[in-house]
């Protein structure tokens, strides 16, 4: 018979409640599982059922998701967020402690914040793609692993926060382009494989977890820039032929696996990042063009097939992100100039006049980071580097309604030519990338 005794403590913490035993004043765990929608009843259940294989538990109350430990370390670092209760068992005692600003319980509609480690993917990864599939799963694929350009890739379940190894594609890429189809295949296309930039483009059935060789593009491109246009079909552009610095840009159409060419921009550039209108035209803004990083922008018409230049940014800019804001704004974030310094400032396009203002600056400069654009209209900075080799923990989010930044919870792992990707359910997922000449498998989402 487990015995529950319960101590009611005040102190100035968030509010979070922990259930555990004190053991040299941490607690110590491997993390094991990650299960979503359960009850917290259900979670202790498969706690005691483990026969003190599972030491541990992380539960989250406002979402019902169980993060288990196993006692295979010594070193593990748990650490409590916003409506947050952590179970920890030892064959004797259950010690039960609620932490809070007051000595009340925390109320039912707080809401859960920061960054919490996931499932670690099977191998360490940069450079790679992840593509969100229609039935939930996110799928890894390809990537640079301390040297090792891989073609394999994976599938994580936001079910369980683990990983499953899926069918590789034909070829290792890396700083290869992905896009979800509108029929729920995945396309693969160019980058380089260590030796060679590649021309070939791939799909991923996710039906059958396997990938197979559609048509190739008419330039090998690497560091291109790709978008899924609202016919359908998909527009590359720009990058690096082996050769060239390219501004050319082609169509490919699913129906038949053909890729053909359309209007050239004015231009070279490399790692040109693009945003899509609601009319279906394309902003391309800066990047490198062979001799120089850029400050001018163009717009792709997709009905033309045809580029007009547009107003160009206030500062050059080459890896850089461009994200849709809810007022249909366009930001440009981060990246570095002419002189070699990061960036920290930040533009808004707007659409109607084809005029780039200076909004807020980030808090750091900014370069290899990932920007994702929020169902509420704000867009979130994650992670990248501020000078040549350090990467960042840092993350921040950027308010259209007043035009700044509010700095957020720090990653567990800093990470620089990382993936970011905005599940279905709504939680961020981050995985991969480097940290300070390292790569990682590690993955974290935030609520």
């Amino acid at each position: 018979m487990w015995r529950l005794v319960i101590f009611l403590v005040t102190v100035l913490s968030v509010d979070c409640v922990v259930i555990g035993q004190i053991q040299d004043a941490q607690l110590i765990g491997d993390d094991n599982e990650v299960w979503f929608n359960q009850t917290r009843e259900q979670c202790i259940c498969e706690m005691m059922k483990s026969n003190g294989l599972i030491l541990a538990l992380n539960y989250f109350v406002t979402n019902g998701t169980c993060q288990f430990f196993s006692l295979n370390a010594t070193n593990i670092r748990m650490e409590f967020y916003m409506d947050c209760l952590v179970i920890y068992v030892n064959q004797s005692a259950i010690l039960d402690m609620f932490q809070s600003t007051t000595s009340t319980l925390p109320s039912t509609t707080t809401t859960q914040t920061g960054w919490i480690r996931t499932g670690d993917m099977t191998v360490p990864r940069s450079s790679h793609s992840a593509s969100v599939l229609s039935n939930g799963q996110l799928l890894v694929a390809g990537g640079n692993s301390q040297g090792v350009y891989l073609s394999n890739a994976e599938l994580y379940d936001p079910s369980t926060g683990l990983w499953t190894l899926t069918g590789s594609m034909n070829v290792a890429r890396s700083s290869h382009k992905t896009v979800v189809l509108s029929n729920g295949n995945v396309l693969a296309t160019g980058g380089y494989t260590g030796t060679n930039y590649l021309s070939s483009a791939e799909l991923y059935d996710a039906s059958t977890g396997t990938w197979t060789y559609t048509g190739n593009m008419n330039v090998a491109r690497y560091g291109h820039g790709i978008s899924l246009l609202l016919n359908g079909k998909v527009f590359v552009f720009g990058g690096f032929t082996g050769s060239v610095y390219t501004n050319t840009a082609e169509l490919y159409d699913p129906a038949n696996g053909i890729w053909t060419n359309t209007g050239s921009m004015s231009i070279a550039r490399y790692f040109p990042p693009a945003s899509i209108f609601s009319n279906g035209k394309v902003l391309v803004s800066g990047g490198h063009t062979g001799s120089f990083y850029t400050n001018t922008a163009e717009l792709y018409d997709s009905t033309t097939g045809t580029w007009t230049n547009t107003g160009s940014m206030n500062f050059a800019r080459y890896g850089h992100t461009l994200s849709m804001s809810l007022n249909g704004a366009v930001l440009a974030v981060g990246g570095i100039d002419n002189s070699g310094y990061y960036e920290s400032a930040a533009e808004l396009y707007n659409s109607s006049t084809g005029i780039w203002i200076v909004t807020g600056s980030m808090s750091s400069t900014r370069f290899g980071h990932k920007a994702l654009e929020l169902t509420n209209g704000k867009v979130m900075v994650i992670g990248g580097r501020n000078d040549i080799s350090s990467a960042l923990n840092s993350a921040e989010v950027y308010s259209p309604s007043t035009s700044d930044w509010r700095t957020i919870e720090n990653l567990t792992v800093a990470r620089m030519y990382h993936s970011a990707c905005l599940l279905s359910n709504g939680i961020i997922h981050v995985s991969g990338g480097q940290l300070n000449g390292d790569y990682t498998n590690t993955v974290e989402v935030h609520y």
